[in-house]
């Protein structure tokens, strides 16, 4: 899978961020997606594993408001879509909702609640 990188994120006084594979010879995947919502996304956290079983967690992005939530995605399965939906809070674009999907058909819960405008950044 190619790496993809997205623009700047967050409300007021966000950042763009980054979640890159961890570094190595190894073949690295997503095997969990962590993050807190409530009204909107709040965190994030990407979990990563690799073929020899070892596992690495990005920095957590973002704040501490909404409730936990995860998204496992099973070791013989991947990524194949990330739908969300934005709107704008105090004219700044905030992150209100995501969804994940799996080659398999998984698909997780939406995180947070829709927003005005859809997207999906990745197919």
């Amino acid at each position: 899978m190619a790496d993809s990188k997205f623009g700047p994120s967050g409300g007021v006084g966000g950042s763009s961020f980054d979640a890159p594979k961890p570094s190595g010879d190894l073949t690295w995947r997503i095997r969990e997606f962590n993050m807190r919502s409530a009204s909107r996304i709040d965190q994030i956290q990407v979990e990563w594993a690799n073929s020899a079983g070892d596992i690495k967690d990005s920095h957590k992005f973002g704040g501490e408001g909404g409730t936990d939530g995860e998204f496992d995605i099973a070791n013989n399965d991947y990524l194949t879509k990330i739908d969300g939906t934005v709107g704008d809070i105090q004219r700044s674009t905030r992150l209100f909702s995501l969804q994940f999907t799996t080659k398999n058909g998984s698909t997780s819960d939406i995180f947070g609640t829709r927003g005005v405008r859809e997207f999906c950044p990745f197919w």
